[in-house]
């Protein structure tokens, strides 16, 4: 109910925002040309443009592979609601007669290695208990610090993107990269490259931290 809650927010915020976003891109994106033409790496406006129509003509010449791997994405998406209900499920079941579960689980084990096991599966699930503990607890930490970060630098979506933080916190080495990337970038085509460098900072201050 929670996450369905969280993600029902999210939604929430970015259709609240899309319009409001839209126009702050346009005008980021004009910033972006007017730095890089401003910039020491001597861009003119032609290359600007050449890069432009590049991109324009790739994605009209790979459309149908775009659209494939869009009809993938709805895949990924349905797989994955598929799963969520299946945990809910196991877990429903779990909770109700876990320790019959268990028992039955021992059965299946051979007699002689049944007391070391029925010994180290309470461990193990302690062990795992306090690793989804820890993990819950710091992608807390950088969401809401991030998130306050990007509230400061009047970063549109802080909130969604805040949630985005915590939830890709999850995802063991990527995750972190993955979700400060997105908050720069959302930073950079909005806000300009001063506010993303500053974005930069706070994201790798606060996980390092």
């Amino acid at each position: 109910v929670v996450m369905g809650l969280v993600g029902w927010f999210v939604v929430w915020q970015v259709m609240d925002n899309v319009d409001n976003l839209s126009d702050r891109v346009k005008d980021g994106i004009e910033e972006l040309k007017h730095w890089l033409l401003d910039s020491p790496f001597h861009v003119t406006e032609q290359q600007i443009n050449d890069i432009a129509k590049n991109l324009s003509e790739a994605i009209g010449a790979n459309a149908e592979q775009i659209t494939s791997a869009g009809l993938q994405g709805v895949t990924v998406i349905v797989e994955a609601m598929t799963g969520i209900l299946l945990a809910m499920f196991c877990t429903l079941f779990l909770l109700y007669d876990g320790k019959k579960v268990w028992e039955w689980t021992l059965k299946l084990v051979p007699a002689q290695a049944r007391p070391g096991v029925a010994g180290a599966g309470p461990r193990a699930w302690r062990t795992l208990t306090a690793y989804v503990r820890g993990t819950v607890l710091v992608a807390l930490i950088d969401a809401v610090f991030i998130g306050l970060g990007l509230w400061f630098l009047d970063v549109p979506m802080a909130v969604p993107l805040a949630v985005f933080i915590f939830l890709f916190a999850f995802i063991p080495l990527v995750g972190a990269v993955i979700s400060g990337a997105l908050a720069c970038l959302v930073a950079l085509v909005t806000n300009g490259v001063f506010t993303a460098l500053m974005v930069l900072v706070v994201v790798l201050a606060v996980q390092q931290i």
